[in-house]
């Protein structure tokens, strides 16, 4: 866990070192500001919950700073650490937009097309309430599964669904 963190810590500030220097004249003291404030939360995040200070912190530069990429690399990396993978992908992508020829285009494309593919493997919230629906209704899981409804849930596994609300 250590070890992930650190690599993640580092990656951060990496590309915060490479694109900065492409964009220094046009990004705001303020938006620096909120960078850092966003870099700070992240070393001190424990939880995923935790990085909900340095998505804010982010945010706030990307709206100050609309046209630099940083914010939306470190974002988007974030996003993913609290679990809002459709929020990274959006941000990931506006990186790409902002520098197409960043060295880690093709690295960052990759990091999309897994968390796509996360996405497509989580349930929304119209499958959980039909999934509800279903368990609720003893009349039609009996009609859909062909088994008593206590037959049905007697024989079912426990299940480890992860539920992403977006």
């Amino acid at each position: 866990m250590q070890t992930t963190k650190l690599v993640f810590i580092i990656s951060l500030l990496f590309s915060a070192l490479l694109l900065s220097a492409v964009n220094a004249q046009a990004v705001s003291e303020e938006a620096r500001r909120h960078m850092a404030r966003g870099q700070a939360a992240v070393e001190m995040a424990k939880s995923p919950e935790d990085y909900e200070q340095a998505i804010k912190e982010f945010q706030q530069a990307a709206r100050l700073a609309p046209n630099w990429p940083d914010p939306y690399y470190n974002l988007g990396l974030v996003q993913e650490k609290a679990g809002k993978l459709r929020e990274a992908i959006t941000s990931l992508n506006r990186y790409l937009q902002l520098a197409p020829g960043a060295p880690d285009a093709a690295k960052v494309n990759e990091q999309i097309d897994k968390l796509e593919y996360k996405v497509e493997q989580v349930l929304s919230v119209s499958d959980i309430i039909d999934v509800l629906v279903l368990f609720s209704n003893k009349e039609l899981w009996e009609k859909v599964g062909g088994e008593s409804f206590q037959d049905k849930i007697s024989n079912l596994p426990l299940l480890n669904v992860k539920i992403i609300i977006q």
